[in-house]
């Protein structure tokens, strides 16, 4: 209880500061909403690469084409094989009556068999692949052993072209996560500057304070709190904003996603952190200066 009414009583008074000094906690708080809506855009923009990116590895599959003079016998034995290869999950058979059905559907034609006078299409097993066989290397491994199989023909998946497409949205996710935490991370700059001009502010109080013997402790926490609570506003304030700008975009274009709920919970704690540390910055410099020629 000692505990609780002692943060009660910080809290009280780092709410009392930003009343006090409203004008200076806006401005402060507004120009951290658009280092934190900077922050927050480039991360989201991060989240929904890495997402897309996902979403490739999920569709990528290898398509073994088979000899069209086998039985559909002969076709499900080499299904059998093709599941044995390391990393192959799954294998469909698609037969020449559902590819060419499939085609028809996807492209509007009929009667192509009729006009060809036969079913051009061959048998096809599309492979699902395991989740740590879907880069690069292990797709070629799995695509080689295919080949192997006796009355396989041919074998195709995306090669160079999907992992290149890969590597690129890879990089830019990257960039795009260092931009948004580098981006955060200078609103610790905002939050130091914002409580240096209130130290400046509540010098007098300060000095009374430290004259009664006042630990550093008890000094610097309501300033902490009260670099926690702008923080944490400015964070918030930039979520909403970004949050209409995201629900504006999305009836023009489908599939964007937002921030998940855990997502918010840890961007509003690196938001606390920052507030924190650009509040300590700031209490470190002028208050242990006065504190040392006190003593």
């Amino acid at each position: 209880m000692p505990r609780l009414r002692e943060f009660t009583y910080f809290l009280n008074q780092a709410w009392l500061q930003l009343i006090r000094d409203r004008v200076l906690a806006g401005t402060a708080i507004l120009a951290k909403v658009a280092t934190f809506f900077v922050s927050a855009l480039f991360l989201l923009i991060a989240f929904n690469f890495a997402s897309a990116l996902d979403s490739i590895r999920d569709q990528r599959e290898v398509q073994v084409f088979l000899d069209r003079g086998g039985a559909e016998d002969a076709w499900r034995k080499i299904g059998g094989e093709l599941r044995e290869i390391p990393g192959v999950a799954d294998a469909h058979l698609v037969t020449p009556d559902d590819a060419i059905e499939e085609f028809e559907r996807d492209f509007g034609e009929s009667g192509l068999v009729d006009g060809l006078g036969e079913n051009p299409l061959p048998p096809t097993y599309r492979l699902s692949l395991g989740d740590d066989h879907r880069e690069g290397d292990a797709i070629r491994r799995i695509a080689s052993r295919a080949e192997t199989v006796s009355g396989v023909e041919s074998v195709r998946y995306g090669g160079p072209g999907i992992a290149k497409v890969e590597s690129r949205v890879r990089t830019f996710a990257r960039l795009n996560l260092i931009v948004g935490l580098l981006a955060g991370v200078s609103g610790v700059l905002i939050v130091s500057n914002t409580i240096k001009l209130t130290i400046i502010a509540r010098k007098d109080l300060v000095e009374i304070l430290t004259l009664i013997g006042a630990t550093d402790g008890f000094v610097r926490r309501p300033f902490l709190l009260e670099g926690i609570m702008q923080s944490c506003a400015a964070a918030a304030g930039s979520l909403l904003v970004l949050r209409g700008i995201h629900a504006l975009v999305s009836i023009r274009i489908s599939g964007i996603l937002y921030f998940s709920t855990l997502s918010i919970i840890l961007f509003l704690l690196f938001a606390v952190f920052l507030g924190w540390a650009g509040a300590y910055m700031a209490c470190a410099g002028p208050l242990r200066g006065r504190w040392e020629r006190s003593a």
